[in-house]
């Protein structure tokens, strides 16, 4: 009994980790080929390149269906040479335009003393690499979230008074990534979904365990007990040797 009562006031659940939905990651990933990056999230924007399968991009925010991202380093970015001496800004603040005239879209501003890397020139305009804070749009529907290498993060939050079956739940799992393997691999498995540690679920298969899944329980919770196939990608831990599978694709197989 005494061990219940200390469970039940030390106890944490897990709500989410890093890589889910709610949270925001630092990188995404292109997952279309030659997918355009627009001046603005709209698909009426201005086409400034286009980016490659595999392609990681910095993640700026979030809007209806678009992500802003820092513009890459190939991307064309330019300034009026008359106010660059030595590839150092001059004036208080400078545009920097995509493309060698006043009428193209500005993809960042630039102030007095900020050092830009100079690539080319045409007339009177100076072809630079984008600067830190140039900001383009990518559709949402052709990225996806990257894992950071390092340890999965969670947030946790306390409980009140937890039932009986809650104290005897399965510990929760130490998320930290197992650096001998190599994370993020494409992955794709068939089970019975089923809740495994709190924060996780895993598919079985018989009295097999396929591997653990973590995803948005609001997605996962309607096919429990269900016969599913997944696909996304895969990373190991310290604490299981199970594959952890964020899914990116979720197919439910037979009748509810």
């Amino acid at each position: 009994m005494k061990r219940g009562v200390e469970m039940r006031q030390g106890l944490w659940v897990l709500l989410g980790l890093w890589m889910s939905a709610a949270a925001v990651a630092d990188e995404v990933r292109v997952t279309g080929d030659r997918v355009s990056l627009r001046s603005a999230p709209s698909l009426e924007a201005s086409l400034l390149d286009r980016a490659m399968r595999g392609d990681l991009l910095q993640e700026v925010s979030r809007s209806n269906g678009w992500v802003a991202v820092e513009a890459p380093a190939y991307l064309d970015a330019w300034v009026a040479a008359e106010f660059l001496t030595n590839g150092v800004v001059v004036p208080k603040r400078l545009n920097v335009r995509s493309g060698p005239n006043r009428n193209y879209e500005v993809l960042a501003v630039v102030e007095a003393g900020d050092r830009l890397e100079e690539r080319d020139r045409f007339h009177e305009w100076v072809q630079v690499i984008p600067p830190k804070g140039s900001r383009v749009w990518i559709s949402e529907s052709f990225t996806e979230r990257v894992l950071d290498e390092g340890e999965m993060r969670v947030e946790l939050e306390p409980v009140g008074e937890l039932t009986a079956a809650l104290v005897e739940m399965l510990p929760v799992l130490s998320l930290t990534l197992d650096e001998r393997f190599e994370q993020g691999v494409a992955a794709y498995f068939e089970g019975r979904l089923v809740r495994a540690n709190p924060g996780l679920y895993q598919l079985v298969r018989g009295a097999e365990v396929v591997c653990l899944v973590r995803g948005r329980a609001d997605q996962l919770e309607p096919l429990l007990a269900r016969e599913v196939a997944m696909e996304g990608l895969v990373y190991r831990i310290m604490s299981s040797e199970l594959a952890v599978l964020q899914p990116s694709r979720i197919e439910a197989r037979g009748r509810e």
